[in-house]
């Protein structure tokens, strides 16, 4: 009833035993006898301690597990601790096989280790506690690169590189360091792996996560890091206690017998742990007014690494400021990779492991004991400068061997299988997708996670273990989901009437809409229509006015017309006195006219016998022409006596010549008055019958002037009644002009009106376009409420169901 309780008992009993243990090494050899118990050799004691160390070493994998577990999202928790316990095994196998031999064994020209092959050879209790001391640092070596390619590393391809790692990277630079190789040869100092150890891990971890990118989530669209907190960082800095307390075997072991060394080594471990905690808080404190969990812990594993190389030739105070330096850039680097490289590193591993673990290699040189350093030729220390330039040899060694080989390890492994998992199983958590695993909360983090999503079974319960927090959380999460089921079912009700009355809607939106068309196109027209009515009104009150203007002047012209009929009348009355006087002097001319046509015509006979007259003396002139003629023929035949008849002759022919000519100028002229006679006594019988047609015109004109003199009265009585009608149209026209412009006004005020509801109906238009979108809205919504809650299962309630999630559904703790 209470295993969480002695669980949780169970790392306390412990670390308690790990510390006794300790402290019980750290005593005296000679307390370590009494009576009747035989002491401890030195060679055994030392081979104690080796394995005393190498046993705190092995635990150091636990604090790793503890650490990188809490610094990551629930989801990959499992596939985080797997990686942890399989790599050391996997890696002591490989170190086992090839990888002691290649470190430790006999050196071949400073590179490489040729024998002690799956530990062939050895023999001696000492080597063999020295192999377990060295794999476990292997261990180390290889976990480190875990926290960095945690969430998104297949677990095939980390295996791959955890082998390659223990059987060629860090063997290979051991032998290089610790092997007899060529850097130990030239005094290089690495006394329990700052750079053989951490820094390889490190520059590893770094080759990996540049070739697998940052997790899906890290970074957002402007490539700003997002901060991705684990799930439990009580957890991590448990972990960060057990490695620290691991670290003192992991340094005082490195010195392979129990000396008098071993107590400033532990010191300055502890020291220089405590410096990286305080400043990387400092740090933390002044960048986000905050103390940082994650920047404590790498502040304190910082220190540690750094003092790592030099811890057995650092003073307590040298150590703590190795120390205090270490935390800083733990805590500054961390970001600097993020937001300036975008490298994802999960639990900042490549900062702690090879960033400090290269400043606490350099730091040596130029703080720790100069006794310590390596001797020249005459067996004197070396100077600072030389030792910093031995120092930095070796890390320059170790980053193109460990990064380098590592990036091209991997760039080759991408090219064979895929070393990140896909998107979805990155999504889904690689707990599931790499291990098919499940913690204790598993089934209530997927129940909450899949209600969360707006998904799940809810007509399932979950299972409720008594008297434990799962228990007691999935109790409550019972009486949630059946709460859940009940609105889940009124939800599902009310989205059937969301339905319903969205389809209502939509079909009052549609016919209003359809209404408000037709009434529109209708006001449209009778808009149309009442602006032609407006003009005519208009045009009838112009022409009203105009009418009223022309009144005015046709009753003046009226006025005057019947003053010109009153004188016309008058007028037509002298026309009709004269017209009598006229028809009487026709008659008269008549009479004259006829007398002169008889005067006339005795004119004519008198013309005639006075032409006879004219004739007969013509005649006459003829005679006397030839008695002219005869005298002179006579005279001529006379002679000289004949000259008296030829004067008589001539006289006689003048006589006749003037005679004729006359009487032929009579002639002419009688005949001409002859003509003017017959002419005029034509004309006069012509006017004869004129003055006849004049006194009958005149006779009927007397008539018409009589007719139109009755007229004239019947119209100068109508007219005396015209300016009476006149005024009457006035006032008529008068009254219709204010109609007209009463009409007028009231036709702009319908036409305004009507302008208005059009206005009011394209407003109704557009609300009911709203209403039908609000409709449309209504039904996607509920169609959309519909499909989220269809993703409930609201079937009865049942037993406790251990489904686990499909590919496409995440855990919580993904975000």
């Amino acid at each position: 009833m209470h295993r969480p309780f002695f669980r949780a008992m169970r790392i306390p009993r412990i670390l308690t035993f790990g510390s006794g243990i300790l402290l019980l090494l750290c005593l005296p050899r000679s307390t370590w006898a009494s009576d009747g118990v035989a002491a401890f050799s030195h060679a055994e004691a030392d081979i104690l301690w080796v394995i005393i160390a190498s046993a705190l070493v092995l635990f150091m994998q636990a604090g790793f597990l503890m650490l990188e577990t809490g610094m990551v999202r629930a989801k990959n928790t499992i596939n985080v601790a797997f990686k942890n316990l399989f790599d050391f095994f996997i890696g002591v196998v490989a170190f086992f096989a090839l990888g002691y031999g290649i470190m430790f064994g006999t050196s071949y020209m400073g590179w490489i280790g040729t024998d002690y092959f799956f530990l062939e050879g050895m023999k001696e209790p000492s080597k063999f506690a020295f192999f377990l001391f060295q794999a476990t640092f292997l261990g180390t070596a290889a976990t480190i690169a875990s926290g960095a390619v945690a969430e998104r590393m297949r677990f095939t391809a980390y295996i791959f590189i955890s082998i390659f790692a223990s059987v060629w990277i860090y063997p290979v630079f051991g032998h290089w360091a610790w092997g007899g190789g060529w850097l130990s040869e030239i005094g290089f100092i690495d006394f329990a792996g700052s750079t053989v150890v951490h820094s390889t891990g490190g520059w590893i971890a770094l080759a990996a996560i540049i070739m697998l990118g940052p997790r899906q989530d890290k970074f957002d669209e402007n490539g700003k890091p997002r901060k991705i907190t684990g799930h439990n960082l009580p957890a991590a800095a448990l972990g960060t206690f057990i490695l620290m307390f691991g670290w003192l075997g992991f340094n005082g072991g490195s010195t392979l017998a129990y000396t008098d060394s071993i107590p400033l080594i532990l010191v300055n471990t502890t020291v220089a742990a405590a410096g990286g905690a305080l400043s990387a808080m400092v740090v933390s404190w002044i960048r986000f007014r905050a103390p940082a969990v994650e920047d404590g812990i790498n502040g304190i594993l910082g220190g540690l690494v750094a003092v790592t190389a030099g811890c057995h030739m650092l003073s307590p105070a040298m150590a703590l400021f190795v120390g205090i330096i270490a935390g800083i850039i733990a805590a500054l680097f961390v970001s600097l990779l993020e937001s300036f490289f975008r490298l994802d590193d999960v639990v900042g591993a490549f900062t702690v492991h090879s960033v400090c673990g290269v400043w606490g290699t350099i730091a040596l040189a130029l703080v720790g004991n100069v006794s310590s350093f390596a001797t020249s030729a005459s067996g004197e220390p070396i100077s600072r400068l030389q030792q910093l330039g031995i120092q930095f040899l070796g890390v320059g060694s170790n980053i193109l061997w460990a990064f380098g080989l590592a990036l091209i390890f991997f760039w080759i492994i991408k090219r064979i299988t895929p070393l990140r998992v896909t998107a979805e199983e990155e999504s889904n958590g690689l707990n599931f997708s790499e291990h098919n695993a499940r913690t204790n909360w598993f089934e209530l983090m997927r129940s909450m996670d899949s209600m969360a999503r707006g998904e799940g079974d809810l007509s399932t319960k979950l299972e409720v273990e008594p008297a434990t927090a799962e228990g007691a959380i999935a109790e409550v999460f019972n009486r949630i989901q059946e709460r859940m089921y009940g609105l889940i079912s009124q939800i599902h009700t009310s989205v059937d009437q969301m339905e319903l009355a969205a389809a209502d809607m939509n079909d009052v939106s549609v016919d209003i809409n359809s209404t408000v068309e037709e009434q529109s196109a209708q006001l449209e027209e009778i808009h149309a229509l009442m602006e032609l009515i407006s003009k005519a009104v208009q045009d009838v009150a112009a022409f009203t006015e105009k009418q009223n203007h022309l009144s005015t002047q046709v009753e003046a012209m009226i006025g005057r017309t019947v003053d010109s009929a009153s004188i016309l009348h008058d007028r037509i009355d002298q026309a009709t006195d004269r017209a009598g006087s006229g028809r009487k002097l026709a008659a008269e001319g008549q009479t004259v006219v006829g007398e002169l046509a008889q005067g006339m015509q005795g004119i004519e006979f008198g013309a005639g016998k006075v032409l006879n007259i004219v004739q007969t003396l013509q005649k006459i002139s003829e005679q006397l022409s030839f008695l002219s003629i005869n005298a002179s023929i006579e005279a001529a035949r006379s002679g000289h006596d004949g000259q008296g008849f030829a004067v008589v002759a001539g006289e006689i022919n003048n006589l006749a010549e003037f005679t004729a000519a006359r009487t032929k100028e009579a002639q002419t002229h009688i005949s001409e008055m002859q003509q003017w006679v017959r002419a005029g006594s034509g004309g006069l019988v012509k006017t004869r019958g004129a003055f006849e047609t004049i006194s009958q015109e005149v006779a009927n004109i007397d008539e018409e002037l009589k007719q139109i003199r009755r007229i004239s009265e019947e119209q100068n009585e109508q007219g005396k009644r015209i300016p009476e009608l006149m005024s009457e149209l006035d006032e008529m026209a008068g009254s219709i002009e204010v109609n007209v412009k009463s009409r007028s006004k009231e036709i702009g005020e319908i036409y305004e009106s009507i302008s208005e509801l059009n206005e009011s109906l394209t407003a109704m238009n557009k609300r009911t376009e709203k209403l039908s979108d609000t409709g449309t809205s209504l039904h996607d919504n509920a169609l959309g409420l519909q499909k989220l809650t269809a993703r409930f299962r609201l079937d009865r309630f049942t037993g406790t169901h251990t489904t686990l999630p499909g590919p496409s559904q995440a855990l919580p703790g993904q975000a």
